[in-house]
Parts: structure tokens; C-alpha cells; sequence
């Protein structure tokens, strides 16, 4: 799959960045791999998801949205 650019802007002078689903896992959504996946606590998560700072290239995704194997965010 060809590079895109990314959906965002560059904030505090960093690009945004893309983390890519496995292949397959136990988690009925996004939210919970990320939680499980990312070293900060699940509110951190949670309020991420809340202010649409987690996006795919058709927009924002909420605490609801399902996982989605070889996805990107």
C-alpha cells in the first residue's frame, strides 16, 4: 500500500503518528487495542477518542468504532 500523506497537521512542529493494527486480535474495538497497546493510561485514551485527535483518511473515530486488522490511524 502507497504511502499517503498524513490527515492531520503537524503539531509543536511533529508529524502525527501512524500506528498500524495487527493482523488479527482479540479486540472487538479500537479502543480497546489501543489501550492495551499504547503506554499511557485508558483516560488518556478515552480523551483522545473523545476530541477526535484518532483519525483514519475518512475522519475522526470514536470509543465505539470496531478494530479493524491491517488498519491505520
Amino acid at each position: 500500500m502507497p504511502r499517503r500523506d498524513p490527515p492531520l497537521p503537524q503539531r509543536h512542529g511533529l508529524d502525527p503518528a501512524r500506528v498500524r493494527m495487527p493482523d488479527e486480535g482479540p479486540w472487538a474495538t479500537l479502543r480497546d487495542h489501543l489501550v492495551e497497546r499504547l503506554p499511557v493510561p485508558p483516560a488518556r485514551v478515552d480523551a483522545m477518542l473523545a476530541e477526535g485527535r484518532i483519525v483514519d483518511h475518512e475522519g475522526p473515530l470514536g470509543p465505539a468504532s470496531p478494530f479493524v486488522p491491517r488498519s491505520v490511524v
